[in-house]
């Protein structure tokens, strides 16, 4: 059944990505808002900041250690969220400023190497998981884990406070290139079940969206031993429809690739 189930991501995406990005423009959003209170779980907002949000995207950055094996690979990453963006929409883009959200994020998988061209398959374990905390006083720091096997460890996060959790789902990615340029990109979805603290942070649709998809860019790198990579990396959530995943995931991570091309250029 889950094969069957990324079967049908992939086979839709080259349709929903030509889709999405041969539109000369959206009347509409292109992702499915969401509402943030930015003013719960003891968040103090300075006086120019909104206490309600409306975006449909998170953009920030991450951090990642991978190991690689005989075809296998096990990655560890940090994901620290920066804005709330409301692509194609009305909304103003608001900066995190008070606070801090970061998730963190355990997956595996399976990769080959055809043509110079490395594919990844992400391949979920039971092992394998998503988290997403609020950092409400930006004291948290973190430290580099000995493993792809291992999440990246933390000291000052016992106010940290969880609004999500998550298991990986699905993902691919693929880098055409050794050098530290901008050669590849990546796209994975997990499940998203929120927390009482994370209910009264996204306080919009309800009930909230079950999945979550993350996309970002790779650097250029060997995929041998350990690695260590960063980049940005953006957030949309969504049902965990497979048509809907394809249209907006791989139209997504269509984003991603764009904006590599545009930044070689």
């Amino acid at each position: 059944m889950k094969t069957s189930f990324i079967s049908s991501i992939t086979a839709v995406a080259a349709v929903a990505a030509f889709g999405l990005f041969s539109a000369p423009a959206m009347a509409e959003p292109l992702y499915p808002q969401f509402t943030v209170d930015q003013s719960s779980n003891g968040i103090q907002l300075g006086t120019l900041q909104a206490k309600t949000v409306v975006a449909n995207k998170i953009v920030g950055s991450y951090q990642e250690v991978i190991d690689f094996g005989a075809g296998t690979f096990q990655a560890s990453l940090l994901y620290e969220a920066g804005q709330f963006v409301d692509v194609g929409g009305t909304n103003p883009t608001t900066n995190i400023g008070n606070y801090g959200l970061y998730g963190l994020y355990n997956a595996s998988g399976t990769f080959s190497i055809v043509g110079g061209k490395t594919v990844f398959t992400f391949v979920p374990s039971e092992f394998d998981s998503f988290s997403l905390y609020l950092d409400r006083y930006v004291l948290t720091r973190f430290s580099v884990p000995e493993s792809g096997a291992k999440p990246f460890g933390r000291t000052d996060f016992e106010d940290d406070v969880l609004l999500a959790t998550g298991k990986p789902i699905s993902g691919t990615g693929s880098i055409d290139c050794f050098t530290k340029n901008l050669c590849g990109a990546f796209g994975a979805t997990t499940s998203f079940e929120l927390t009482d603290a994370g209910k009264a942070f996204f306080v919009a649709p309800r009930p909230f969206y079950d999945m979550s998809i993350q996309t970002g860019q790779l650097n250029g790198f060997t995929p041998s031993g350990r690695v260590f990579v960063d980049g940005s990396l953006d957030t949309i959530f969504a049902v965990p429809e497979p048509t809907s995943v394809a249209l907006l995931g791989l139209g997504f991570l269509g984003v991603a690739l764009s904006r590599r091309r545009n930044r070689k250029a």
